[in-house]
């Protein structure tokens, strides 16, 4: 179904997004993570099966305005050693906005730093605070016009937070902070349909490139994770589940003495 029929002004909000989310939850259901967990052997044998021997990584843009970017973007890897130095309040603010910060305010809307279909925005960041100075270990909301903090004192962590993931080889009790995207199917699939929630997805992944590249700019070990219990994270965090959900996680571990 096109976006426009969904647009059309003589169908109410009420009778158009029924119509048209079932495809997008049915989608959300059957691309769980099932009843399996990734295996926990060492991370090494489960990828990079066959490595091509003809890479040329000195490789570099043409433009050298871009220079500086692309160091950034060469450096960015997955890395699941994490160090014994906590963040600090400012690190995890920065990479929050890199993500997605408010830039300015313009005639048709706020702009970010990721787009967002129709400036709808569906998706927030839910972070867990393990051990970052001078916050307590607890959940927070990242509030974007504010670039701050607000701790959600209804949310009851459990001790061990590698039960809300299927991603098993990481130790998530050497984190500093972890951050959930939060997808709000309601914000988006009223106006664009089904399609909205690929949109979602889409933005989310904005989101996470910001988000490592900034980690990656300040030195933080980082990992992106899509593998966790879709219902345990919703119930956990209190999600109007399924039209609230979890998307995407981001570890950030504790730095590296260097």
């Amino acid at each position: 179904m096109s976006s426009q029929s969904v647009d059309r002004e003589d169908v109410s909000d009420d009778d158009r997004f029924p119509i048209h989310s079932k495809s997008s939850l049915a989608f959300h259901f059957m691309s769980s993570f099932g009843h399996f967990f990734e295996p926990s052997v060492p991370f090494e044998d489960l990828i990079f099966e066959s490595k091509p021997n003809n890479l040329q990584p000195d490789n570099l843009p043409h433009d050298t305005r871009l220079s500086d970017f692309s160091e950034i973007l060469r450096a960015r890897k997955s890395t699941r050693t994490f160090g014994k130095i906590p963040l600090t309040l400012h690190e995890l603010l920065d990479i929050l906005w890199c993500a997605d910060g408010i830039t300015h305010d313009s005639p048709i809307g706020i702009c970010r730093t990721t787009p967002s279909a129709g400036g709808l925005f569906p998706v927030s960041s839910l972070i867990l605070c393990q051990e970052v100075e001078n916050l307590p270990l607890a959940a927070f909301i990242y509030e974007p016009s504010t670039s701050q903090l607000f701790e959600k004192k209804e949310i009851i962590l459990p001790s061990d937070l590698s039960v809300l993931f299927r991603t098993q080889h990481i130790d998530y009790s050497s984190t500093s902070a972890i951050i959930m995207w939060i997808g709000e199917i309601l914000k988006i699939c009223p106006k664009y349909g089904d399609r909205g929630y690929r949109y979602m997805l889409l933005e989310t992944g904005h989101i996470a490139q910001n988000a490592c590249l900034a980690a990656t700019k300040l030195d933080i070990p980082h990992v992106v994770i899509g593998g966790f219990d879709d219902e345990l994270c919703a119930s956990t965090f209190q999600l109007n589940f399924p039209w609230e959900c979890v998307i995407y996680a981001m570890v950030l571990g504790k730095k590296i003495e260097r």
